[in-house]
């Protein structure tokens, strides 16, 4: 047990394994996304996956994952994620009477495949579901494909969605709910989602620019993120992998605005302190801090201001970057990743940057870790989701030290 969970008899929460599928791992497997992350590879591409001819952006960062019939795009996706994760975290729930729990945070599920079934097979005004309708809820078909067996859970609170589907998985293996939690986010591309964001005038034309002065909008992606959590003692008595130990997690939601953020920043400075103070550290521990950063031209603004309001001084010392700017916003994936971002940092001693980083702006005036990844000793990261509707999470992961 770490000492701040000790401190407050609470039982120590880590990862044993790691699932990402995304434009550059359609298989689920890390190595490739943490490479291409690292080299600052961009993802966001001219999109074929959508007829975007009626919207003024036509770009996104879409997976080349293949589609079993009758699977929808996020079933598949989440499914090749969570499985990748048990893998490599070594778990046979076939020969475990341990009590397994999932959570899935989306904010869309698997709409993509809902509107292309409906529309092909023109079922409008029908009251019975065809055999093979795909759509369903997503952690009802990964616990039937996967054979997990406990308390499961969707989570869909907006952007955040991936890091409270973990933070609920943190708090339930804490109180003795399950011993072995699967938890991450996934959404897929889909019309839906376009013409949504494209009638905020949130989606850019060209490059996703966080932090940039000449930001101008977010770009749309689309992938999978899980990850496997374990009690300690049970992780140490199967001699597990560990990548690190959730310290803190904090949620917070504002109340202000369904699409805008609080302009003190009040929800997101409230979820990093939040998660500082269960974590037990001050700001000065904090090695790396992986942004929500969009590349919108308030929310990066905000962001940053919410930085700065609650780690003070120290604000202006540690690294972060925004990885939004090479993968897009997967929505309920996203934060999931930034989490396994966070987790990979702490294990490789790697940040990836924030690429087509060029102009500096005054209100955002952090170190953005511009364009190229840098080495760094990161024994805590934090990882920070806000959304619609006020949503705000911040998760503190840190390096497990054996022996302790």
């Amino acid at each position: 047990m770490s000492l701040n969970n000790a401190a407050k008899g609470r039982r120590s929460v880590v990862i044993t394994g790691l699932g990402a599928v995304s434009p550059f791992s359609p298989n689920g497997r890390t190595e490739l996304f943490w490479k291409s992350l690292c080299c600052g590879r961009n993802a966001v591409k001219p999109i074929t996956l959508l007829n975007t001819s009626s919207f003024p952006s036509h770009i996104g960062a879409q997976t080349t994952v293949k589609i079993p019939a009758p699977w929808g795009r996020a079933q598949t996706m989440a499914y090749l994620a969570a499985k990748e994760a048990i893998k490599d975290a070594g778990i046979d729930f076939n020969n475990t009477n341990k009590t397994v729990g999932l959570a899935v945070g989306t904010v869309l599920g698997d709409i993509e495949a809902g509107q292309k079934y409906w529309r092909n097979k023109n079922f409008s005004g029908c009251r019975k579901l065809p055999k093979n309708y795909p759509l369903g809820a997503i952690e009802f078909f990964l616990s039937q494909k996967l054979k997990i067996y406990g308390p499961a859970f969707t989570l869909s609170n907006s952007c955040a969605s991936g890091a409270d589907s973990i933070g609920l998985a943190y708090r339930l293996l804490q109180s003795e709910d399950a011993d072995i939690f699967i938890a991450g986010g996934v959404d897929s591309l889909s019309e839906f989602a376009f013409s949504g964001f494209s009638s905020l005038r949130a989606l850019t034309k060209d490059k996703v620019r966080p932090f940039d002065a000449r930001r101008n909008g977010l770009a749309l992606g689309e992938g999978a993120g899980f990850l496997v959590l374990e009690k300690l003692d049970r992780a140490l008595s199967r001699k597990a992998k560990i990548y690190g130990e959730i310290l803190g997690y904090g949620a917070f939601n504002e109340a202000y605005h369904l699409s805008r953020p609080h302009p003190q920043a009040k929800g997101l400075a409230q979820s990093i302190s939040s998660a500082m103070k269960e974590a037990g550290i001050p700001a000065s521990q904090i090695g790396y801090i992986n942004a929500h950063g969009t590349g919108t031209r308030y929310n990066d603004k905000i962001e940053t201001e919410a930085i700065k309001k609650a780690l003070g001084q120290y604000a202006y010392r540690v690294p972060v970057s925004s990885t939004k700017s090479m993968l897009g916003h997967s929505l309920g994936a996203s934060a999931a990743q930034e989490a396994i971002i966070c987790l990979l940092a702490i294990n490789t001693g790697i940040i990836p940057p924030t690429i087509n980083y060029s102009y500096k702006d005054r209100a955002c005036d952090l170190d953005y870790v511009a364009n190229k990844a840098r080495s760094k000793k990161i024994n805590i990261a934090l990882s920070l989701s806000a959304g619609f509707g006020g949503q705000n999470s911040a998760i503190i992961l840190g390096k497990f030290k054996a022996g302790r």
